[in-house]
């Protein structure tokens, strides 16, 4: 993924979201994301089967995990679910 270190080294918070196609859980997931996505939230998807070393890199173990970065430091890091209040509420 081009300009990921430049994305995630931000001084305001992104929230970058690791799943997979054939994931069920990512695509619900993914439901919650579209609100945040269209308000203009620093908000992005990563495809790990397309971003595998992006994925190692990061130990994502479980989809879908979900990272909030600050100045390029893990702000949050959690796996599954979360409602479009809690994934707002996470990048103030």
């Amino acid at each position: 993924m081009k300009n990921f270190e430049e994305l995630i080294n931000s001084s305001e918070k992104v929230m970058i979201k690791f799943g997979a196609n054939w994931c069920g859980p990512c695509k619900i997931m993914d439901t919650r994301l579209d609100p945040l996505i269209k308000e203009g939230l620093n908000v992005h998807k990563v495809d790990v089967e397309k971003y595998s070393n992006l994925g190692a890199k990061l130990a994502v173990r479980n989809l879908p995990t979900t990272i909030v970065f600050q100045n390029g430091e893990v702000v949050e890091r959690f796996s599954g679910y979360a409602t479009v209040e809690q994934l707002r509420n996470k990048l103030k």
